[in-house]
């Protein structure tokens, strides 16, 4: 089971919080997005692979995140993954235009996350467009609001093809419970709460942070 899973957004990209990646980040995701029905783009829309077009895609987008040295773990089980959760054909095309739309973000924000991650922030990045919001909050949050973008949409999306009949089967996204609305606030909220104490502290002076059961963080000044 991937580590990451257990840490928050908060915890994994708290290094990577700062404002050289955070503008790196907000100016290519205000980039204008691709047109799939322009013809001039069809040549980088790969073509079927044995007998699914979904495996095509899933394989550009394993090739996308190995040239940018942020590789899928364990591709092929992956693959069957994707499967099992009814991500379909559809669904994979718009996680591959946001790729296309948006294929410099930072390399060190993505090499933290999960490989269900990856694809729900490139799904977002697809579908949202307004960057407006994203210049008083912190990397973590951005990120945040663009996997759960992703994953807000791909259900969307599934439903409505399910509802006229094309799929048959529940979609279940994984790790999608991860970012139900009420933990990530409290894990945003713990966040500005633990940032707030470690700037009351001037710096060099000691302070231990920890954190209890339930994720908040606490400061305690030695003696």
């Amino acid at each position: 089971m991937n580590q990451h899973r257990f840490l928050s957004l908060e915890e994994r990209l708290e290094n990577v919080d700062n404002d050289d990646v955070k503008n790196r980040l907000i100016a290519e995701l205000s980039k204008p997005r691709i047109n799939p029905a322009d013809r001039s783009m069809w040549y980088k829309f790969p073509k079927q692979n044995g007998f699914s077009y979904k495996y095509a895609y899933t394989d550009e987008l394993a090739e996308y995140f190995k040239r940018r040295g942020v590789p899928f773990k364990d591709h092929e089980n992956f693959r069957i993954s994707i499967y099992n959760a009814q991500l379909n054909k559809d669904l994979i095309k718009r996680i591959y235009y946001g790729v296309l739309s948006v294929p410099n973000v930072p390399k060190e924000i993505l090499a933290p996350l999960t490989n269900w991650e990856k694809l729900y922030f490139f799904a977002g990045a697809w579908w949202k467009r307004d960057t407006t919001e994203l210049y008083d909050k912190p990397v973590p949050e951005i990120v945040g609001i663009y996997i759960k973008y992703g994953i807000d949409k791909l259900h969307e999306l599934h439903h409505v093809k399910k509802a006229k009949g094309q799929y048959l089967r529940e979609i279940k996204l994984p790790e999608s419970q991860y970012y139900r609305k009420e933990i990530r606030e409290k894990q945003i909220s713990d966040y500005k709460k633990k940032l707030a104490l470690i700037k009351r502290y001037a710096p060099g002076e000691q302070m231990e942070l920890w954190g209890d059961l339930d994720g908040a963080t606490h400061v305690q000044e030695k003696a």
